[in-house]
């Protein structure tokens, strides 16, 4: 068995050596458990395209969308008649242009370096302080990446506007889909918080709307936030007495009456049964859970009082393209600098580790950023309900 060397360990090499990309690739790889978790980007946002830089930089956008054409009848002809040409869908699009973003930088001065290798040697191993280091420098740096991609995936979602206001850097909008397709509704008779308003028909109304307006019948879902489900849905004296109902029906106890019923059957699994399954072509419930901790503070991106109905499936798509760290430091790094860059296994985080000069001595620096971007595609069948205001 190989005497341990502080020279030679896994950990050292990470920085300054012509090992350090292939020990990077292997750490991210190995630790990849610490940010491998479902997201709701990934839940909502497929794979998409990359998007090439221009000279300066870059990575400009255009996502398009068409209205497909609506079902007709057949022309009556004579022998040999022509048949009439058919106008092809309107063309919808709107452009943006890709955002870089990074974490904090994590730097270890020269002292503290000799002191970590020391505990290296002491204990003859650096497997502990590697796995430190993932837990608690590097895990929590990607997980700000994804986290930032569930921020703006939900802002867009539900206000049809991605414009990052967070966080210490820059500000401002990634893009905006032009108000002319923007579709807006507004809660029904009366604004879904006031026991009064019953809540499943305004939805079922504003599909059968927009149904006829598009000329196609798409499967729908209803996608609100957990809090808004639990105070305002669960709450509403329509909907307990609907779910009620068909509980009982369910059990063959509908003589029993409603006011037989536990609050318990009240939960959002039974809506998705006696509402949802039991009211013909009624959406989907999709519950997001939209509050997110961030500087230690509760952060809700979802737009407040805004329920959205949209076609089943993915909402859109992240858009990525290269960080340009890695091309102009590895073209143009002061040689006195080591630079090495590898990127987690969906390629949206770039890690770059650095050893800098430091006045007469060196320090190490790990860097983790991120040029992505989620976009909504399905802007033209996307409806906004603003549940705070009612019909006038």
């Amino acid at each position: 068995m190989s005497r341990f060397s502080v020279e030679n360990a896994a950990f050292t090499n990470l920085w300054g050596s012509d090992q350090s990309t292939t020990i990077l690739s292997i750490t991210l790889n190995e630790f990849g458990f610490l940010w491998n978790r479902p997201r709701y980007y990934s839940t909502s946002f497929a794979d998409g395209e990359y998007i090439p830089t221009n000279e300066k930089g870059v990575a400009s956008f255009t996502v398009q969308a068409e209205i497909p054409v609506t079902s007709t009848v057949m022309d009556m002809r004579a022998p040999l008649g022509e048949g009439q040409p058919m106008e092809a869908g309107e063309s919808m699009e709107y452009s943006g242009s890709i955002k870089g973003f990074i974490a904090p930088t994590w730097k270890q001065t020269a002292t503290a370096r000799d002191y970590q290798e020391k505990l290296m040697a002491k204990y003859g191993s650096d497997a502990a302080i590697l796995k430190g280091f993932a837990t608690n420098e590097l895990a929590p740096r990607i997980n700000a990446g994804y986290q930032t991609l569930d921020y703006i995936a939900m802002k867009a979602e539900s206000t049809l506007k991605a414009r990052y206001d967070i966080g210490r850097g820059l500000t401002g909008n990634i893009y905006a889909i032009p108000t002319e397709y923007q579709q807006k509704e507004k809660a029904g008779a009366k604004v879904w918080t006031d026991p009064a308003a019953d809540i499943l028909a305004s939805v079922m109304d504003i599909q059968d709307k927009k149904w006829k307006e598009w000329g196609v019948e798409l499967p729908m879902q209803l996608k609100v936030t957990k809090k808004f489900f639990r105070n305002v849905i669960m709450k509403n004296p329509g909907v307990i007495k609907t779910l009620k109902t068909n509980w009982l029906t369910d059990q063959g106890q509908l003589a029993a009456g409603v006011d037989s019923v536990s609050n318990w059957v009240v939960s959002e699994e039974n809506f998705n049964k006696y509402v949802v399954g039991s009211i013909p072509n009624f959406p989907k419930l999709t519950i997001v859970d939209s509050e997110m901790l961030i500087d230690r503070q509760t952060v809700d991106p979802w737009a407040d009082g805004i329920a959205v109905l949209c076609p089943l499936g993915y909402a859109g798509r992240i858009l990525r393209t290269d960080s340009l760290d890695e091309e102009i430091y590895t073209k143009y790094g002061n040689n006195a600098c080591s630079f090495a860059f590898s990127r987690t296994a969906d390629g949206l985080m770039l890690v770059m580790n650095s050893l800098l000069p430091n006045g007469s001595l060196t320090e190490r620096q790990m860097k983790v950023v991120m040029d992505a971007c989620p976009v909504i595609t399905d802007f033209q069948y996307r409806v906004l309900i603003d549940t705070k205001t009612a019909n006038s």
